[in-house]
Order: C-alpha cells, then sequence, then structure tokens
C-alpha cells in the first residue's frame, strides 16, 4: 500500500474513532449534543437505565482509543494494526447497531472499515497492487507471514545443525 493511501487510511480510522467521543459525552451524561438524545434505551428495545448508558458510554470511549490505536498502528507498519482495526470495527459495528437509529452512519462506515480490511488481507495483490510480489510484504498483517517464513527456516537451519 503507498504511503500516502495508508497515512489517508490512518487518518480516517483516528477521525471515526474520534467521532466515538461524542457517544462517550452524551451517554455517559458529560454533556449534551443536538441531534443525539440522552436515552437509557438501546436499540429502541431494552431499558438499561442510567448505570446501563454509563457503561454504553465507556463502551463508545474503548471503541475511540481502538481506532486511534489502529490507526497509529497502521502508519508505524505495526502487524497487529489489521487485528486492531477489525477488533475497533466490530465493537463500533455492535454500538451503532444497538444505537439505531441515532448511529446509521457510523455502522455504515464500520461496514466499509471491514470490506476493507477483508479486501487487504483476502486479496493483498488486487488491494496494494502488488501482483508480483503477492502483496504480502509491507501490508500490516503480511509481514507475520514473512516472519513465520524466517523463523521456519531457521528452525530447519536448527535443527540441521544439531543432527
Amino acid at each position: 500500500m503507498s504511503k500516502l493511501v495508508t497515512n489517508l487510511a490512518a487518518f480516517a480510522l483516528c477521525v471515526h474513532g474520534l467521532i466515538h467521543v461524542i457517544g462517550t459525552v452524551v451517554y455517559m451524561s458529560l454533556g449534551s449534543l443536538d441531534g443525539l438524545p440522552y436515552e437509557t434505551t438501546l436499540a429502541g428495545r431494552w431499558d438499561v437505565g442510567v448505570s446501563g448508558m454509563a457503561v454504553f458510554g465507556m463502551l463508545w470511549a474503548v471503541a475511540a482509543v481502538a481506532f486511534v490505536v489502529a490507526g497509529i498502528g497502521l502508519v508505524s507498519g505495526a502487524t497487529w494494526s489489521v487485528r486492531a482495526t477489525s477488533g475497533a470495527a466490530v465493537l463500533s459495528l455492535l454500538l451503532s447497531l444497538l444505537d439505531s437509529p441515532n448511529a446509521y452512519m457510523g455502522a455504515a462506515i464500520d461496514v466499509a472499515v471491514l470490506a476493507a480490511v477483508a479486501i487487504s488481507v483476502l486479496l493483498p495483490g488486487a488491494a496494494h497492487g502488488d501482483r508480483a510480489a503477492g502483496g504480502v510484504r509491507g501490508r500490516p498483517g503480511g509481514d507475520i507471514l514473512a516472519v513465520r517464513r524466517t523463523t521456519g527456516r531457521q528452525a530447519v537451519d536448527t535443527a540441521r545443525r544439531l543432527r
């Protein structure tokens, strides 16, 4: 993936994460926002009360931090950034569905993030334009494969030396 695309993706993840702070502020009763009413009912069905909404607000904060950390990991080339992004998006999607219809746009963004992760993992050459190399090296998560291959060779070399 080009550095520009990586940086834009990381920026988008961080911005999406910071938007989750809105849910934290509203649902923990730290402030209010026009267009996002405080309610104690999730998914229009389950009344969780004030304490339940405080926990719900904390989960929005966890999603916020997870997206920002995933964005930083993506820029730094960390192999765990794909898992962090996936986890953040799944948590965010669940929160958005529980907060429907207020967070429908967030759910759509989470689905797009998960689709992008799936494309980058399942079709690395198509996502990164690196068919010749198979798209393995240089993509988040792809370096794990390279490390496993190297570690496997080292194990074989070690086994040969022990004989």
